[in-house]
């Protein structure tokens, strides 16, 4: 279904997976970020939001034991686990492999849905077509963005076979200008065609190897503290938010738009840059940080 919003794709989705289960309750993890509409701004009533904070250090979080408190607490009238891979409300933060595979088991198994929110992570930013496709699940609704249109406002949500044929049994109406828009569709059509031409998913992963590498060879401490990426979605931990407000600001003096979130930057290069690119970024960012430490 072609739509205008991320944040629409993901409230269908989500409506659509309550019409077919008849479950009352949301679950997505608690730094998730779902849209901007009311319905999952405001979580006070229906949501439950598992909180996976213990999990980061837990010492099975590889295996993942599901009889672990954490996955024992999850109600069973779930209506949708919406499962954001990896943006955790702009901060980059990626849960556990076997976590995400045994909520969604549990979910799947109490008659729920899985709705992936890709819309900061669809398109080839993690390396992927999909940031799901980094876990082991398969979801019955995806959220595409407007990355897929290249900025143009289209948005769409992904059903897969089995829940399609669920609500041909039990049809979903909803209605708005711009559903299904032929412009809209086209445009997804030439994005597509223009990255499988050039190969940008691939050159995600490629460069993004590269920029991880050259980003953590900077990690001191001092001002840098900590890094994580995948693909070409980066974030990078820094001392203080004075710090993070001198860097953002200096790379912006030397040609460089990055994402200020107060205790750390966020950096998410275009899927076409190149090694070049890469290396003259890093050497903003070196320049910038060196400028600080002189000022200290």
């Amino acid at each position: 279904m072609f739509l205008c919003s991320g944040s629409e794709a993901i409230e269908i989705s989500r409506q659509m997976a309550k019409h077919l289960t008849e479950k009352p309750v949301s679950l997505t993890l608690h730094d998730s970020y779902l849209g901007a509409y009311s319905s999952i701004i405001d979580k006070s009533q229906n949501w439950y939001l598992l909180n996976w904070e213990q999990c980061k250090l837990c010492p099975d979080r590889d295996q993942c034991n599901s009889s672990c408190e954490v996955l024992q607490n999850i109600p069973k009238n779930v209506s949708e686990f919406i499962f954001e891979p990896g943006s955790s409300s702009g901060f980059v933060r990626f849960p556990p492999k076997a976590l995400i595979s045994n909520i969604a088991q549990i979910v799947r198994g109490n008659g729920g849905k899985i709705v992936v929110n890709e819309v900061t992570t669809g398109v080839g930013r993690t390396g992927k077509w999909f940031g799901c496709q980094h876990y082991d699940i398969t979801p019955d609704f995806v959220a595409v963005g407007k990355g897929i249109g290249n900025g143009y406002p289209v948005s769409i949500a992904l059903i897969n076979g089995p829940t399609t044929k669920q609500l041909e049994q039990k049809p979903f109406h909803y209605s708005q200008s711009h559903q299904n828009d032929p412009l809209g569709a086209s445009i997804v059509n030439g994005v597509i065609q223009y990255i499988e031409k050039n190969n940008l998913i691939s050159n995600a992963e490629s460069t993004g190897i590269l920029l991880r590498k050259k980003l953590e060879s900077i990690v001191d401490n001092e001002i840098i503290i900590e890094v994580r990426g995948r693909g070409l979605m980066f974030a990078v931990d820094i001392k203080s938010k004075e710090i993070t407000n001198s860097l953002y600001n200096g790379l912006i003096d030397r040609g460089y738009i990055v994402g200020n979130r107060g205790s750390s930057l966020r950096i998410d290069p275009p899927l076409t840059i190149n090694q070049t690119e890469v290396d003259g970024f890093i050497d903003a960012l070196k320049e910038t940080k060196s400028h600080i430490k002189l000022i200290a």
